[in-house]
């Protein structure tokens, strides 16, 4: 019989490009951290290797994906985020809390941040990811009548909920907080540049014109909620 000490521990995959932004924003001065919807427990292990001492703990709907979760985070819980608050003890309240792609999967998402954010240090902050219905590529399945669910992705079936940076910044006002940087995603550059041409004269008339809409990247990026 293996003993639990001597069962290997799986290695967390490197944070993948959209959690690899989330984690540069992560203050290095955080010593207590909460991610929601922690997946692997990927984007809190890299964050490990950068300050050992900080203090990852992570809540996680997946049992499965929570089982790996445990043996890279301090902590981690099998809960519903909206069923309560998660169950670690802290104190003097959340240096950082992190929605890497929870949000959008949650039935009443500002009622969760109202909630969360009492639980933050004075000092601390929020890091959220979106699906952005502002997105060119929405317009372009729209217009094409081809809206289809996707495994992943802005089009995640698993998405209850979508967001514009107006919507995004009143929910927050709402809960109780207030947006202090928003950046986009970068991918998928040219097709987003012949969408423009594509879909003139539509924009002048409805008050939207190129290069207004949609937001170009420079060359060689693209956009990504």
């Amino acid at each position: 019989v293996q003993c639990p000490r001597e069962r290997p521990i799986p290695t967390p995959p490197a944070p993948h490009p959209p959690a690899a932004d989330l984690l540069q924003r992560i203050p290095r001065s955080a010593r207590t951290i909460l991610e929601v919807g922690c997946g692997q427990g990927e984007l809190g292990a890299a964050f490990k290797r950068f300050s050992p001492a900080a203090r990852v703990m992570g809540t996680e709907a997946n049992p499965e994906l929570a089982s790996i979760a445990k043996a890279h985070l301090d902590e981690v819980a099998v809960m519903d985020p909206e069923s309560g608050d998660p169950p670690f003890d802290a104190p003097g309240g959340y240096d950082c809390i992190i929605y890497a792609s929870s949000l959008a999967h949650m039935r009443e998402p500002f009622a969760t941040l109202r909630r969360h954010a009492a639980l933050l240090h004075p000092d601390g902050i929020m890091l959220i990811c979106v699906p952005n219905v502002e997105h060119w590529s929405f317009v372009d399945r729209l217009l094409r009548g081809t809206w289809d669910y996707e495994p992943a992705g802005l089009l995640d079936r698993g998405h209850l909920r979508w967001f514009s940076l107006e919507s995004m910044r009143r929910g927050l006002v709402d809960a109780g907080l207030y947006l202090c940087d928003a950046s986009p995603r970068i991918f998928d550059a040219e097709p987003a540049r012949q969408f423009v041409p594509a879909l003139e004269p539509a924009p002048p008339p409805l008050g939207s014109a190129p290069p207004g809409y949609p937001p170009l990247p420079p060359r060689g990026g693209g956009l990504r909620p």
